[in-house]
């Protein structure tokens, strides 16, 4: 499982600097992403990293015949 986390804080011309980097990295590299959390709460931030891990530790993983050799 790969999660991206982004901080959204600070001035206005940072906020959008790292929005835009966001697009770019979600348009070239999103479908390497399962799952994205952006810490606008930290709360919510954390509960939904700490659920994302839960899965990892219940759920069934898979990776490619070829890297088990």
């Amino acid at each position: 499982m790969c999660v991206c986390v982004c901080v959204c804080c600070g001035q206005p011309e940072e906020l959008r600097d790292i929005i835009e980097k966001a697009r770019e990295m979600e348009q070239c590299c999103g479908h390497l992403f399962d799952a994205v959390i952006v810490n606008t709460d930290q709360d919510k931030a954390y509960n939904e990293l700490l659920r994302l891990i839960n899965k990892l530790d219940t759920e069934p993983q898979w990776v490619p015949s070829s890297w088990l050799r």
